[in-house]
């Protein structure tokens, strides 16, 4: 099944996935310290997460063996706190089908496309390989200049083998 990204509807393989009653994706944070990961899916404008002050923050998320999918792009969306400038401008993401032998799928170096409250940016990916895990991570300072790794939602597009 084909997801592909619209810009009036942003909905990916994570909604479907929720829709259908999935538990999946599971979300893995490199750290403990930070906000609910859940946060990403919740489709609450004003929700969002975030890791400690870490070096190589990142989360992984695991969309189980029957949702693995070729990806075409994916979405993030900046966080919405007022206090907070905390925007990411450098990260890599990530597939892996064991999560041991990871695949670079994109890569962003001082990117500013993320660059105010409640920013949505989609990137494009090429890859003719189906991936259980994805991995965000963190690859610099986020403009604030410190390494916490804020993001309010995250979504995927591509074909889902189901």
């Amino acid at each position: 099944m084909h997801i592909n990204y619209n810009e009036i509807d942003t909905h990916g393989i994570i909604y479907h996935l929720k829709r259908k009653g999935s538990n999946y994706p599971i979300p893995y944070p490199s750290d403990t310290e930070g906000s609910d990961p859940y946060n990403l899916f919740d489709d609450n404008p004003l929700s969002g997460w975030h890791t400690g002050n870490i070096e190589d923050a990142s989360i992984i998320f695991d969309f189980g063996e029957e949702n693995m999918f070729s990806p075409s792009g994916y979405i993030l969306k900046s966080a919405p706190w007022g206090w907070s400038q905390r925007f990411p401008q450098s990260w890599i993401l990530e597939g892996s089908i064991d999560r041991v032998k990871w695949f670079t799928l994109d890569e962003q170096n001082n990117s500013l496309s993320l660059n105010g409250f409640s920013l949505t940016a989609y990137y494009p990916v090429v890859s003719n390989n189906s991936f259980r895990f994805f991995q965000l991570k963190r690859t610099g300072p986020n403009l604030l200049g410190d390494n916490k790794f804020e993001l309010a939602q995250v979504e995927f597009f591509g074909y889902l083998n189901q």
